[in-house]
């Protein structure tokens, strides 16, 4: 009984330390060159812009130290993170960010402002 108990535990806490930070990794919004890694940092998850499959934005990219255009994602749930921000590289305007995860391998990014929103599928790379 002690071994079926403990094999219990120990399978238990596995799955629970897999399932934390799934949206840490890399990923490229669909429809876009750009590529992007998804870290988590004192409490809050970041998306820095690392490169692009467009090699002349790739050199762009690399020469700068560090693209952060998505900032301050809070934890809500293990598939929804919430109240952060997202820097629009097109318009350079500040939206609000939420972001939820679909399956291992999906996560939908929305951003919003105003009465505005727009829904953004990553795919892991």
């Amino acid at each position: 009984m002690k071994s079926v108990l403990t094999i219990i535990i120990c399978l238990t806490s596995t799955f629970a330390a897999l399932s934390q930070n799934r949206i840490e990794g890399t990923w490229r919004p669909e429809g876009k060159d750009a590529i992007f890694k998804i870290f988590e940092e004192n409490g809050k998850f970041y998306g820095q812009l690392i490169g692009s499959d467009n090699p002349e934005e790739d050199e762009q990219i690399k020469q700068k130290d560090q693209i952060l255009l998505l900032r301050d994602l809070q934890e809500e749930s293990d598939s929804n993170y919430c109240c952060g921000t997202f820097i629009s590289p097109e318009k350079k305007k500040k939206l609000s960010a939420s972001l939820r995860l679909k399956d291992e391998d999906t996560i939908v990014l929305k951003v919003k402002k105003g009465w505005f929103s727009k829904s953004i599928i990553w795919k892991r790379i």
